[in-house]
């Protein structure tokens, strides 16, 4: 682990040499406020300073190509320019040359250790793009993966995973940082996969940290995830829950199951109108482990703790207060224990039935290559 350490603390701080000894050339500068409004017209900015060897425009030209959707987005191309060699484009040509050479399918060991080997090395070198790479690399590792070939969640899988000790996970911990990083700088790929992580992730304080990451860059927060982040904002709305909009889904389910079956029999008949009206954090969180990272996703990532939430359902002119015991399962989610549920006494005042905490059905795909959207 300290050999590790002191590894990335020499990487991070060769990139911060040399992003300090490389002013940004006038044609990226000039492209990334086009972008803004004229994608096709900061394209063309980079293709003219490519063809003038402009090794900064050749680079974040071929991450462009590479990561935006079309008609603007060419990866075949981006795949072309990247391989014309060490004499055209910068670190960032090389992570993309990287990810080009890499199967369609399931990777292998070898792929993965070389492809690892070249990310870190364009990482080093200042790229960005390299670094929110090492992210998805560590997803779609073998060894780390928690989905089977159809992209399903594996219990067998993310059982083991969960169950790996703190000292085994530096390729997680590298790889997260190295987000962190990317997500500093403003890297477009590290912001989209930075908001999964948020969205997917149990921790106090993630949805927050979500919520104001989309505010910071809307522009750069995938279609996709739209739907994590207004589900992010409604559970802040209901109150301190370290629960993720991921695991909200699941956790509703049991907790509106146990209000229903308590109103069901307070008034001899089901009801059909309940609705989460807000959430209550009860008692200190016990015995919290989080993942050593330091940077962005410093105590984000909680691996070992549990602690106690109330859920409050409206409805049928009843308030129903379910306790819950909520655990980290070790590999971002949470297992939720019903421990009661009760009717208010007195009931409070009932105003119109509001909109309750509507979630996606479903969990973002863990490991879409950057750019995705």
């Amino acid at each position: 682990m300290e050999q590790l350490f002191r590894a990335r603390t020499a990487l991070v701080a060769y990139a911060m040499l040399a992003s300090v000894a490389t002013q940004a050339s006038p044609a990226t500068q000039e492209a990334k406020a086009l972008a803004r409004t004229d994608k096709a017209a900061a394209l063309r900015t980079l293709q003219r300073a490519d063809k003038l060897h402009d090794r900064e425009a050749s680079g974040l030209l071929v991450e462009w190509l590479y990561t935006w959707p079309a008609p603007w987005g060419q990866r075949d191309k981006a795949c072309e320019l990247a391989a014309r060699g060490p004499a055209w484009g910068d670190a960032t040509s090389r992570a993309v040359r990287t990810l080009c050479r890499l199967s369609a399918g399931p990777l292998n060991e070898e792929q993965v250790e070389q492809a690892r080997g070249e990310l870190r090395a364009a990482h080093a070198s200042g790229s960005m793009f390299a670094a929110a790479t090492l992210w998805w690399l560590f997803q779609n590792d073998p060894q780390w993966r928690d989905r089977n070939a159809r992209g399903e969640v594996d219990p067998r899988r993310r059982a083991r995973l969960a169950a790996t000790p703190l000292t085994q996970r530096q390729p997680q911990i590298e790889a997260l940082e190295a987000l962190g990083e990317a997500v500093a700088a403003g890297n477009p790929s590290g912001i989209g996969m930075a908001a999964t992580v948020l969205a997917t992730t149990s921790a106090p304080g993630n949805n927050e940290r979500l919520v104001k990451l989309a505010a910071e860059h809307a522009a750069l927060v995938p279609a996709r995830l739209k739907q994590w982040v207004s589900a992010a904002q409604r559970l802040q709305a209901l109150g301190p829950t370290r629960v993720s909009p991921q695991a909200a889904v699941e956790v509703g389910l049991q907790a509106r199951r146990a209000a229903s079956a308590v109103a069901a029999s307070a008034q001899a008949g089901a009801c059909r109108d309940l609705h989460l009206s807000r959430i209550e954090a009860a008692g200190a969180p016990r015995e919290e482990v989080y993942l050593p990272v330091q940077g962005v996703f410093d105590d984000s990532y909680l691996v070992q703790g549990s602690w106690d939430e109330t859920w409050v359902y409206e409805g049928c002119d009843k308030a129903v207060a379910v306790s819950l015991t909520l655990k980290a399962d070790g590999w971002g989610g949470v297992g939720s224990e019903v421990r009661g549920a009760n009717v208010l006494q007195p009931l409070p005042r009932l105003g119109a039935p509001g909109p309750g905490v509507s979630l996606p059905a479903a969990a973002p795909a863990a490991g879409p290559r950057p750019g995705a959207s």
